[in-house]
């Protein structure tokens, strides 16, 4: 009777353990893909899904001594852990920019860049307002525009780049890392642990000498676990949303630098006035995934920063929210 009630309650801590692990890798790879497209979020959720009781499958197929549709279901297997351990390194690594973000030195510069913007908008409205004869006073006053324009640039660069003596600025890709692994390991370890405590089960269980276990009723038992399995990804799913149209706007806002200041500040606008009612450091956040995002173009294409800007402008047809 104890070793029954010890079995039950070791079944039950795995078996939380796996929701809570379900939902957590489920949620990180949502937040991931979602901020690329809606749709690949919901495939992401469908992929964790799949990837939480794929084990079982696969341990099943060898059991029965069908090997090849094992390693097949296996190469499934490693290449949605793959999927998965990116998503939740991703995210997890982006949440740390998120605090980054709120630095006493990173405000610093926000400010400044305000500061500026306001003063480059003043000299642009007076060299706009002088009489056509105006000619040389005009043009210092667009040459210090632009001067200010680059600074505006510069700072936006720095604070891109903004370090702080924070331990997740210092080892933040290794705990991101970490945190990755931990939750694809614990992800198989508990699916493999439910399937092996239920065989362990059956293989346990008195048998009478005339009455024989017969393999439909394994299967059947089988097929109960991997539906209990499924029911407990879907449950763990995350059901929040997050609006992929902030991330394309806040790319356009980064792209539009290509066109000048006045380009910028538009788009700067439009977005300040689409998503005023958000939170100031969840704006800041998707302004930082934006830039983020032409960064590592930039790594993996080997372009100029313009190039890829123009790029941007052009292929998520940015004119459209002007």
């Amino acid at each position: 009777m104890n070793d029954t009630h010890n079995a039950n309650f070791l079944k039950a801590s795995i078996f939380i353990t796996g929701a809570v692990v379900a939902y957590y890798s489920g949620t990180l790879t949502y937040q991931f893909m979602s901020d690329l497209s809606p749709t690949l979020g919901k495939i992401g959720i469908l992929f964790e899904f799949i990837k939480f009781f794929l084990p079982m499958i696969v341990l099943y197929a060898f059991k029965a001594d069908k090997r090849m549709r094992g390693y097949v279901l296996s190469s499934i297997g490693l290449l949605l852990i793959a999927m998965s351990f990116t998503a939740s390194f991703i995210a997890v690594d982006t949440g740390f920019d998120k605090n980054r973000k709120e630095s006493a030195e990173f405000l610093a510069i926000n400010q400044r860049i305000e500061m500026l913007s306001t003063q480059a908008k003043r000299v642009t409205e007076q060299a706009a307002g002088l009489p056509v004869n105006y000619i040389t006073k005009r043009e210092r006053l667009n040459d210090k525009a632009a001067s200010i324009e680059n600074d505006i640039a510069s700072l936006i660069d720095t604070r891109a780049s903004l370090t702080t003596d924070s331990i997740a600025d210092q080892f933040g890709k290794q705990i991101a890392v970490a945190a990755a692994v931990i939750i694809e390991l614990l992800t198989i370890a508990t699916t493999i642990a439910l399937s092996l405590l239920s065989t362990n089960k059956e293989t346990a269980a008195p048998v009478k000498p005339v009455v024989k276990q017969t393999k439909k009723l394994k299967e059947t038992k089988m097929k109960k676990l991997l539906i209990g399995a499924g029911l407990l990804a879907a449950t763990s799913s995350p059901a929040m949303a997050v609006n992929a149209e902030r991330f394309n706007l806040a790319v356009c806002v980064d792209a539009s630098f290509v066109h000048g200041y006045n380009s910028y500040n538009a788009m700067k606008t439009v977005w300040t006035n689409k998503y005023d009612h958000l939170p100031t450091f969840e704006m800041d956040a998707y302004e930082f995934q934006g830039r983020g995002f032409r960064k590592q173009q930039m790594m993996t294409t080997g372009k100029s920063r313009d190039q890829v800007r123009k790029e941007n402008y052009a292929d998520r047809n940015c004119a459209r929210f002007l």
